[in-house]
């Protein structure tokens, strides 16, 4: 069945979605924990320093649960297949954190404590999107309102007057005020948001290209008829294909590790002539070797390295080739005995000719 390209094309859109919630769920989990161990520093100074007799008991642990709130995310990240809805779940406990918090420094009787709703919205907006900072911008705001008219019912003895005031001003227009300043975040954090949006995008693409290109690396390295290693500068080995363990005899994991004229050569002095050619020509070609095989068989080998360099071009290891040639060896020893032999009949051949002329 054939898949028609724009729906390529929507299915591809869907994904990048899909991949940005789940970036935005990655870094939000740092951003979380800095901002909760912070507030709990600052708020644990400030009483100190003020003498301010903040319920330290009750704040510390709401901020201690909005920085690890990153625990229950990565549990229910294991049991919920959408990032969007874990996104969903994780804001609505970020916000009811920050209400309780609110309460337990005064309620909405202190003056701009409700600003701390604008945290989370920013930190929401800036990583998943200027929809998601109007999403919980909405959950701040249901979330103040139910906060103030709690306090205004349960709490009346606090609160005095049909028409509560609180700190001189009507307390619906203080829910009008940040409910404005909520709405007005979420739609600055739109520039931002996306441009770092995007350099996520460019990041996951890039991951994929390069992880892309280490799969067909490895495809290649794996299937590859002839011996690939690499090493390290002092001859340890760092990897090896399936056509080195077929060679030796030996699985990979007992040859990581081990030095190659100790574990492959059968005469490891031949190692010096190697590094002395590496060092003089900057690469070895077709250098015969006998190596070593696990079953003391003995094989023949043309190795060929080039030197591996790091992102600065400073050298930091080696990558060889071994070719087996033990069979192409027998056959020219065959041949060279077969022309031996036919020299000898030739030779034998020509002494009776001239044996039988004396004759």
């Amino acid at each position: 069945m054939s898949v028609s390209l724009p729906r390529i094309r929507i299915l591809q859109n869907q994904k990048s979605v899909v991949d940005l919630y789940e970036l935005a769920g990655d870094y939000s989990i740092l951003a979380r924990l800095i901002v909760g161990l912070s507030l709990s520093i600052f708020l644990f100074t400030i009483d100190l320093v003020y003498e301010l007799h903040l319920p330290i008991s009750l704040i510390l642990p709401v901020c201690f649960f909005i920085a690890g709130i990153n625990q229950p995310y990565r549990f229910l990240r294991n049991r919920i297949a959408s990032p969007k809805t874990l996104l969903v779940i994780t804001s609505i406990l970020d916000i009811a954190a920050i209400t309780v918090l609110i309460h337990l420094l005064g309620g909405v009787s202190v003056p701009y404590f409700g600003m701390l709703f604008l945290v989370a919205i920013f930190l929401n907006g800036f990583f998943a999107g200027s929809w998601w900072a109007f999403f919980v911008a909405g959950l701040s705001i249901f979330f103040y309102m139910n906060l103030a008219l709690i306090e205004i019912h349960w709490y009346q003895a606090a609160i005095t007057g049909l028409n509560p005031v609180i700190g001189g001003e009507s307390i619906y227009v203080q829910i009008l005020f940040y409910a404005f300043f909520f709405i007005v975040t979420a739609a600055l954090v739109h520039l931002p948001s996306k441009r770092f949006r995007s350099l996520l995008s460019e990041q996951k693409q890039a991951q994929r290209k390069i992880d892309r290109s280490e799969m067909k690396y490895r495809h290649l390295f794996n299937e590859s008829h002839d011996t690939i290693y690499y090493s390290d500068l002092k001859g340890k080995i760092l990897d090896i294909n399936r056509a080195g363990e077929k060679l030796t005899g030996y699985p990979a994991e007992e040859m990581i590790g081990k030095r190659i004229e100790n574990s492959l050569y059968a005469n490891p002095r031949r190692r010096e002539r190697w590094l002395q050619l590496m060092k003089e020509n900057g690469r070895v070609e077709n250098f015969e070797v006998t190596i070593q095989c696990k079953s003391g068989e003995k094989r023949i080998v043309l190795e060929s390295a080039n030197p591996v360099s790091d992102e600065t071009g400073s050298p930091v290891g080696f990558r060889g080739i071994l070719q087996d040639t033990t069979e192409i060896k027998k056959l020219e020893e065959h041949m060279i005995q077969v022309q031996k032999f036919d020299s000898l009949g030739n030779l034998a051949g020509g002494i009776a000719h001239d044996f039988n002329n004396m004759l």
